[in-house]
């Protein structure tokens, strides 16, 4: 009887401190979180904000652009950063993305700011917001914000969001939980009429609302210089080629916007 009451009070002895290291693993991984916030302007230009805060000393990592991209760190309890190449799951290194890795002592706060130029895609009354990359240690949770400030309506989401807070001024978008190797795609709609404009470079003529002015230029400047190639490679004279810019659907977004 002696020896079962031993055994009996080791085993609810082992099974608490399973408990007690369960909580602990738990609690330490909780210690620490991301959030994610894209606000997009009438003109799709968009505002993103990285925010990592935690309370407890560790380190950990998130994907930021590269030097393409200006971007602005804050930090509150930081130890040391460091960046390095971010390769994702192809494994080729990213042309577009670094990681930051970082260590930290609580309570700490990392804040990564940096604008995205046409992050959504506008030819009124149709609009596209693709998200840059999400990336980030997943030890931790994350959340995510979207805020269209223009949008009157919207169609087709991916992924679908927590809730959806739609106003005169604003549709916000709140991702309760948000994966580390996610984009967010938002299909919607923009009051307004489209102003367009034409510009015409030796046989191509590139039509387009004035916000991408600068784009197009550089696209019919592009298809300019290499026409002469074209010709000789496959003896065929274009007449008359004509480029427009339009706003791609879910399954378009690989053709980069225009024909």
């Amino acid at each position: 009887m002696r020896r079962a009451t031993v055994l009996l009070t080791f085993l609810i002895f082992i099974s608490a401190m399973m408990r007690y290291e369960l909580t602990s693993v738990c609690a330490q991984q909780a210690s620490g979180s991301y959030s994610y916030t894209f606000d997009v302007n009438a003109d799709g230009n968009t505002e993103v904000t990285i925010a990592f805060s935690a309370v407890s000393f560790d380190r950990s990592w998130v994907i930021i652009p590269t030097n393409t991209t200006e971007w602005s760190l804050r930090t509150q309890g930081i130890l040391s950063t460091k960046l390095t190449p971010w390769v994702p799951s192809d494994g080729e290194p990213s042309i577009f993305y670094q990681n930051l890795s970082f260590s930290y002592r609580a309570p700490a706060r990392l804040e990564v700011i940096y604008n995205m130029t046409h992050g959504g895609l506008i030819y009124e009354p149709d609009a596209f917001f693709l998200s840059p990359q999400i990336g980030f240690d997943d030890r931790f949770p994350a959340q995510a914000t979207v805020l269209l400030r223009s949008a009157t309506a919207y169609s087709n989401l991916d992924p679908i969001p927590t809730s959806v807070d739609l106003t005169p001024q604003y549709a916000k978008f709140s991702y309760g939980e948000i994966s580390s190797d996610a984009r967010i795609a938002i299909q919607y709609k923009v009051s307004g009429t489209v102003r367009l404009q034409t510009l015409v470079n030796g046989s191509f003529t590139g039509i387009t609302p004035t916000r991408y002015l600068k784009e197009m230029k550089h696209v019919i400047d592009v298809y300019s210089q290499v026409y002469p190639q074209m010709i000789s490679e496959f003896g065929t004279n274009l007449s008359g080629t004509t480029v427009r810019f339009f706003v791609p659907g879910f399954d378009e977004i690989g053709l980069g916007g225009y024909t």
